[in-house]
């Protein structure tokens, strides 16, 4: 999931200046803006206390300390920019922080069913790198108990309810507003070979999901 987090803060990769992803990344945003029309020139890099303290908060959710802003100074100026963003991001305080990051976006209730142990396998997911798309597939494919299976706290969320979940999925994974995707878009594709509309096929219970 860090790859993912690498591409939420792409600005910062721009910053970094160094770091041959940026580069990469510059292209794409140049080859975009080109054809969006857009002729505006590119912003100058900012110097190191504004970098400092936009990668501090966007990584850890602090700014940085004056001990630490020292000890950046004392770096090589080369390649200080791209460091100090592997070492933030191997911080205790990255996982924590991008937690809370998911766990609005994902609509994580922790007094809802399954709803602490899905933050703590968030969290985990952070601290172990797992890839984003990972994750994503065991939120929204997966099968059991919220007391021995945290993925399905997701579901759960919103106790089961197939057309919640249609909606909440699309808003959250897909960008599509809520509101688009109604009861009445789901209605129309039942019939023949379409989308089931009870999730799941057979029988849910708050306290866990059964198998088809």
């Amino acid at each position: 999931m860090r790859q993912t987090l690498y591409a939420c803060l792409g600005l910062l990769a721009c910053l970094a200046g160094s770091a041959c992803w940026a580069n990469d990344l510059d292209q794409i945003v140049t080859a975009e803006n080109k054809a969006a029309g857009v002729t505006d020139k590119p912003l100058a890099i900012v110097n190191d206390a504004i970098f400092m303290r936009r990668v501090f908060v966007d990584l850890i959710g602090r700014i940085p300390t004056e001990a630490e802003v020292r000890a950046f100074a004392k770096q090589p100026v080369g390649d200080r920019r791209e460091k100090l963003i592997d070492q933030l991001l191997n911080d205790p305080r990255f996982a924590d922080r991008w937690t809370l990051f998911y766990a609005d976006m994902l609509r994580i209730r922790s007094q809802a069913t399954g709803g602490a142990a899905l933050m703590a396998y968030v969290h985990n997911a952070l601290k172990n790198e797992m890839p984003y798309d990972q994750m994503v597939r065991k939120l929204i494919a997966t099968n059991g108990k919220a007391g021995k299976t945290p993925e399905v706290g997701f579901v759960l969320g919103d106790d089961a309810d197939p057309l919640a979940m249609a909606s909440v999925t699309s808003q959250v994974f897909l960008g599509v507003p809520s509101a688009v995707l109604s009861a009445t878009t789901i209605r129309s594709m039942s019939g023949p070979g379409a989308i089931s509309t009870t999730w799941p096929p057979t029988t849910a219970k708050r306290g866990g999901m059964k198998a088809s």
